[in-house]
């Protein structure tokens, strides 16, 4: 009688442990949920934000279009060459200026103006033709720095192509560009290697011309100021 009423309560005690366990176990994956929520939220707040700050440069490039026309024309109607020469900055020095006013909004200090140029959209469908596509925009808009590539891209995905990437955000987080690229390609048109590394080279090759564009940049400033 005693070892039945022994056994009853270690069962009892097993069995309120395994509740516990069992809470415990649920309250963690509770928490886990709410953290994934909150990250994913955060990824589709700094998404927008980067396509906010590109609408503003374009707004902001246009304006410099416009006072940049209606000094030309000021000129042509009634103040002579030699007069607008003396009353308006060159494009080069306005290009100048506006990049000292607006150089929070860049990289590192350097302010930048995107050409009215619309980015590709992706949907999953052609994702080579996707790819050159984006590789071309970056290489004609090359002020824009690499880790902000990848978030501009994904404001411009759709369908099973925005939700591909929740899933992989998930498992493997932000990833480079030169990264993203590959996983774009290996996911929606199979993993071929020629291409994969001709990516890569395209990606090697558009870092290269940015660089060189800096340093001619440089150097035309450099000559400006002598």
């Amino acid at each position: 009688m005693v070892d039945d009423t022994r056994l009853k309560e270690v069962m009892e005690a097993q069995r309120k442990k395994e509740l516990l366990l069992m809470e415990e176990r649920a309250q963690r994956q509770a928490s886990e949920q709410q953290i994934q929520t909150q990250l994913e939220g955060m990824h589709q707040s700094h998404a927008a934000l980067v396509e906010g700050k590109w609408l503003i440069q374009q707004q902001l490039g246009d304006i410099i279009q416009q006072v940049q026309s209606y000094n030309k024309n000021k000129s042509v109607l009634g103040e002579g060459y030699m007069a607008h020469v003396e009353k308006s900055p060159s494009p080069q020095h306005q290009s100048q200026s506006f990049q000292n006013d607006s150089g929070s909004m860049g990289s590192q200090g350097q302010g930048f103006l995107i050409p009215k140029i619309e980015f590709p959209r992706f949907d999953g469908d052609g994702p080579r033709s996707s790819i050159r596509k984006c590789t071309r925009y970056f290489h004609i808009v090359h002020t824009i720095p690499d880790d902000q590539k990848v978030p501009l891209a994904l404001v411009h995905f759709d369908g099973k192509a925005e939700l591909w990437y929740q899933g992989l955000s998930k498992s493997r987080g932000m990833l480079t560009w030169p990264q993203f690229m590959q996983a774009v390609y290996e996911r929606f048109n199979g993993n071929d290697p020629g291409t994969i590394v001709g990516i890569h080279k395209v990606a090697a090759a558009s870092r290269h011309s940015r660089e060189v564009h800096g340093k001619v940049q440089r150097v035309k400033i450099t000559r400006h100021d002598l």
